[in-house]
């Protein structure tokens, strides 16, 4: 069974800075995030990326196909993973009323390959989204 989570926050930059660093595939500084390989596009645009990352005390493999409307909707999902049936979702960015800030929103749906009680799959799937979260507000300082 899938469990979704969702978070939002409000980020101190535009949104054409907030998708820069969105999309800078694999650079995210997310502490669980231990590498990352684009298989095709590109930095800043719809691409395929492999990536090397810690969970649930083990350093798991698996491709993601990120799709990206610039500046403002970004969608994911799973192609492959042996620990992973599913994590798909999407990242939205809304600009607030005068244009300097954004209003993030990240949705994401996890489910692994191997039996999990519900709570420990939600608590994972927050972890990743905190952490995608927090990882952007110190990220997007670089792309301004």
């Amino acid at each position: 069974m899938s469990d979704q989570v969702s978070e939002s926050d409000i980020i101190e930059a535009p949104p054409e800075t907030v998708f820069k660093a969105f999309t800078a595939w694999g650079s995210s500084g997310a502490s669980e995030m231990k590498g990352a390989e684009i298989l095709d596009g590109a930095v800043g645009e719809s691409a395929t990326v492999r990536y090397q990352m810690s969970a649930f005390g083990k350093v798991i493999q698996y491709v993601m196909r990120w799709d990206a409307t610039p500046n403002t909707l970004v969608t994911f999902h799973l192609i492959e993973s042996s620990m992973l049936k599913a994590m798909d979702g999407e990242f939205t960015i809304e600009p607030t009323s005068d244009g300097t800030q954004s209003k993030c929103t990240f949705s994401m749906t996890v489910d692994t390959a191997f039996p999990i009680p519900a709570i420990f799959k939600k608590r994972a799937a927050k972890s990743i989204v905190n952490s995608m979260l927090l990882s952007l507000h110190h990220s997007v300082h670089g792309f301004e």
